[in-house]
């Protein structure tokens, strides 16, 4: 939303929505990377539930430590969707570490996103094991 200015402004201010966090909680690490995928499918494409994955892409993945892999999955799952204009819900993983993911991104072409994501963030993100026993992190996509 745009502000308007008054005669005597002397610039405008720009309101939007910079920044979705998504909340993830799963069993395992592994599993986790399942709710990050899922949960950015979901900001980007709505209906992606309705459809069936159409589009197979490999990927393999390396970082530093396992908070590093989140985003930089996350990032090459948005660069493949851009390549291949889709977004990929599903993935199936064929080797993971909490250094290494490689995997078969499952996706579906879509003309249109309902809210691009420039960018996945490390503000704020930290993969742990909560006292329940359950793994969560929290990813900051940037829109």
């Amino acid at each position: 939303m745009r502000t308007q200015p008054s005669a005597k402004d002397t610039f405008i201010v720009l309101d939007s929505e910079p920044q979705i966090l998504v909340r993830l909680r799963a069993s395992t690490v592994k599993d986790l990377f399942h709710q990050a995928l899922e949960g950015m499918a979901s900001v980007l494409y709505s209906p992606y539930r309705a459809l069936s994955s159409q589009l197979t892409v490999p990927i393999r993945v390396s970082s530093i430590d396992v908070n590093a892999l989140v985003v930089d999955f996350l990032s090459e799952a948005l660069w493949q969707g851009e390549v291949y204009k889709a977004v990929f819900p599903e993935m199936r993983v064929k080797r993971f570490t909490n250094s290494e993911i490689e995997a078969d991104l499952l996706g579906i072409p879509v003309s249109r996103l309902d809210r691009p994501v420039q960018s996945v963030s490390y503000t704020g993100l930290r993969v742990a094991r909560h006292t329940d026993g359950l793994w969560q992190a929290e990813v900051t996509l940037e829109i």
